[in-house]
């Protein structure tokens, strides 16, 4: 593909019925002061910054984050949504200079997804983007997006996986909807449906278990869908019911503070974001309960909530490269402000960083002596092995208790880790109970990683701790059974960098017989 022959594969016919219409409702949520820094001289996008000169669509940039944010286009709406006297000649005149760059292929910036999201961003602001550039412009912008399509079409299916794909295949048919006289490939939407049929579960969870890729995806869906009625093209069926799936379960993985639990790879992400992208996709379905595809329970009790992983964490491998060893992990919040965390993940932490993230000492579970609860590679996916989780879940007169269980230790250990989570109908009780079941002598401990903002103090006893939130109210935690630790934590999922944390860690050994630790969180 690299070769001038494959380039001029590309060719053909400039197309001249392009079409385009102002999509209404974007997904995608405008941040001011990226449009601030483009006008100043300066792409400061994926939190790292570039210089703006003759050379900016030729170099690698400060890092992959940034080359794919910048060659996705993903701030074109941010500076032709601000509003100032600048910002379309800027935008029309990187446009067009990306154009005479890349006219050609190139492996990085012709990659499936940036081209996906590079025609979605473009066909997205296309009417602003024409109606300034007049012809030669129109005629030089339609060769590139029949080009881009071309190549899209070879290789959205295989070249990437999970996310990407799905991406890559929306943006093929929004460049495809722009191109047409007034219909869109049978082909495309039956490759879309495919990859949606596959990758999405029936509860409307991403098989990337994700809460962050969930809503990567849910927006790439709503863009596309938004797109082809604002060009009065007819919706394919498979878009409406997989955004009315989607749009629960992204509620779902909603803590109090409106940001996401942290799970396989996600952090909190911005509340504002979350309630923009839900506002757009126009689907009132409420949050579900339970999603057993995906593999996670919630409860919501008073001001608590709940939400635990119990699912298989190498489910779909192909899907999310980076799983996370985390299962029976959960978090607990109490009105807006959260209590008990897992580390969680930001998408520029660096390798050391990232690879600690996944690790099971990084998620609020129970740990079998210093070992994962699946076997994680440091270059990404897992060891491709069967690991059995089974749940169960029951409510009476508003209590609710979910009972979970998974055998990721057995190969190692010959012990299999059962949790139990209670709560009360009062959000003011939450109860649990880890049994180890096997034979031997093993360290375990069980850890819960507290909220950086949550003070704790540690009672002389060793058998309880007092918890207090920034708003001062305090919560007591006991056990029964191990010894109950203070020490050192860290936080990554939120907008800043690794913040220092605590963890309250109960330490024991296994015995031959089955080992049992009950602890509890009501308020002080």
């Amino acid at each position: 593909m690299r070769t001038p022959i494959y380039g001029a594969t590309l060719g053909g016919k400039v197309p001249t019925n392009l079409r385009a219409a102002p999509v209404g409702d974007s997904p995608q949520m405008a941040n001011p002061a990226v449009a601030d820094a483009i006008l100043q001289g300066q792409l400061a996008i994926a939190e790292t910054t570039q210089p703006i000169d003759d050379d900016v669509w030729q170099c690698a940039g400060p890092n992959e984050k940034w080359f794919a944010a910048a060659h996705g286009f993903v701030w074109l709406g941010d500076l032709l949504s601000s509003g100032q006297p600048e910002a379309a000649e800027r935008a029309l005149l990187l446009v067009d200079k990306w154009i005479d760059s890349h006219l050609g292929y190139s492996k990085a910036a012709w990659k499936s997804d940036l081209i996906g999201r590079r025609l979605a961003n473009w066909v997205c602001w296309a009417p602003q983007l024409l109606e300034l550039g007049g012809p030669s412009f129109r005629d030089r912008f339609s060769e590139s997006v029949a080009r881009q399509i071309k190549h899209l079409k070879r290789i959205a299916r295989f070249e990437l996986d999970g996310a990407a794909r799905i991406t890559a295949i929306t943006g093929l048919i929004a460049g495809e909807a722009v191109l047409s006289s007034g219909d869109i490939s049978k082909r495309s939407v039956r490759i879309l449906a495919i990859e949606l049929d596959r990758q999405v579960h029936g509860d409307g969870g991403h098989g990337s278990r994700s809460p962050e890729i969930h809503l990567t995806v849910l927006s790439d869906l709503i863009l596309l869908r938004n797109l082809l009625n604002a060009l009065q093209i007819e919706v394919p069926e498979v878009l409406h019911n997989v955004i009315d799936r989607m749009a629960p379960m992204t509620r779902f993985f909603r803590h109090g503070d409106g940001g996401f639990a942290q799970f396989n790879g996600g952090g909190e992400a911005d509340p504002a974001l979350i309630n923009h992208v839900l506002k757009t996709a126009k689907s009132d379905g409420k949050a579900p309960d339970r999603a057993p595809h995906t593999g996670f329970e919630r409860a919501v009790a008073g001001n608590m909530t709940v939400i635990m992983d119990a699912g298989i964490p190498n489910s779909h491998p192909s899907l999310n490269s980076f799983v996370h060893a985390g299962t029976l992990g959960f978090e607990v919040s109490i009105g807006k402000e959260r209590l008990i965390v897992n580390c969680g993940c930001r998408a520029n932490l660096d390798a050391e960083w990232h690879w600690a993230s996944r690790l099971t000492a990084a998620h609020s579970t129970v740990t079998i002596a210093d070992t994962n609860s699946c076997e994680l590679y440091e270059t990404g996916g897992a060891a491709d092995k069967s690991i059995a989780v089974a749940c169960d879940r029951g409510e009476i007169d508003g209590n609710c208790w979910f009972s979970a269980s998974h055998d990721g230790y057995e190969e190692n250990f010959g012990l299999v880790h059962r949790r139990r989570l209670y709560v009360d109908a009062s959000g003011q009780d939450l109860r649990g109970e880890d049994t180890i079941v096997g034979e031997g002598i093993h360290p375990y401990a069980a850890r819960f990683h507290l909220h950086p903002s949550v003070k704790v103090a540690l009672q002389q006893n060793q058998s309880s701790a007092l918890l207090r939130t920034a708003s001062g109210m305090g919560w007591r935690f006991r056990i029964g059974g191990g010894r109950l630790d203070l020490t050192d934590s860290v936080y990554l999922g939120g907008h800043a960098m690794a913040k220092r944390a605590q963890q309250l860690v109960i330490h024991g050994e296994t015995t031959d017989a089955a080992t049992t630790v009950k602890w509890a969180l009501q308020p002080e």
